[in-house]
């Protein structure tokens, strides 16, 4: 008995640890929590979170007839707590299945099954954007942030729908906020930069690339940043000053092999130092390149 009880309970954490993080979890890693929530509902089938689980792993690795299945039998075995979980993943499969009016319903539901809880929210609003409701959605955004630490993915995704609404200082504002709130977050701090440098506001957009800085270890992405800020800024000497000084953070890195990652940044930082040198127009949005 006590190694069913363990068993499902592995079952259930990996799932919530799954489901909360991990959306794009690597097939091969669902394949063989799905074989193990196949051992746990096995030996308890009359545990309805199990089912409920194993319906959201099927959900996440885009098995929508086996994850309705188990949606079904969850249902019918759920305890009354894990009915806001049922709606949840109805919601899900509904809006994965292209029925943005399967997935209001089931979204509402979970909202008045559970109003504290955040994510019942943002599967709202992501519910009213799929039906084009995107003041709605805004909205109901707006109030899921105030339930629970933000998330970097919920904020952007309130960002992306003010964006929806042509409400670009809307948007700027959430970011701010966000970062009021949760300090020196990276991805929002580049999403910040990069939306202060398109708007012209370079002053702005500098004083973020300041605040990645004085977080990180590693100068060099951020040298590089501030020299396409620059340059876009019409600035190519101090460009060019900073391109040079993240091409020396590189150089001054004590390992002997470069990764792909910091190779790419150096013979792009070269680049953009041939076409100061040239006279070249910077180009008209940031180039990328994943964290050295």
């Amino acid at each position: 008995m006590h190694f069913r009880g363990s068993l499902a309970g592995l079952v259930v954490g990996a799932w919530l640890a799954v489901a909360a993080g991990a959306a794009a979890a690597p097939h091969e890693g669902l394949d063989a929590l799905i074989a193990l929530a196949d051992r746990a509902v096995a030996a308890e089938p009359e545990r309805g979170e199990l089912w409920l689980a194993r319906a959201e792993l099927h959900r996440l690795h885009a098995d929508a007839p086996n994850a309705c299945s188990d949606l079904a039998r969850s249902a019918d075995a759920s305890s009354p707590a894990s009915a806001v979980r049922v709606e949840l993943c109805r919601a899900r499969l509904s809006l994965a299945a292209g029925d943005p009016g399967a997935g209001l319903r089931a979204a509402e539901a979970s909202v008045v099954l559970a109003p504290e809880l955040a994510d019942a929210w943002y599967a709202w609003g992501d519910a009213l954007a799929a039906a084009s409701r995107l003041d709605d959605a805004a909205a109901v955004y707006t109030h899921a942030l105030t339930l629970a630490d933000a998330e970097p993915e919920a904020v952007m995704t309130l960002v992306a729908l003010h964006d929806r609404r042509g409400d670009a200082e809307a948007a700027a504002a959430v970011l701010d906020r966000a970062i009021a709130r949760a300090g020196p977050v990276t991805s929002l701090l580049i999403a910040a930069v990069e939306r202060e440098t398109a708007r012209g506001r370079s002053d702005r957009a500098l004083e973020q690339l300041d605040r990645l800085a004085a977080a990180s270890p590693r100068q060099e992405r951020w040298l590089a940043m501030r020299g396409d800020v620059l340059r876009r800024a019409g600035r190519p000497d101090d460009a060019a000053d900073a391109y040079r000084s993240a091409r020396e953070a590189i150089a001054q890195r004590r390992t002997r092999r470069r990764s792909p990652a910091v190779a790419r940044l150096d013979d792009r930082l070269a680049a953009a130092l041939a076409q100061i040198a040239e006279r070249s127009p910077a180009p008209p949005v940031f180039a990328s390149e994943k964290s050295p």
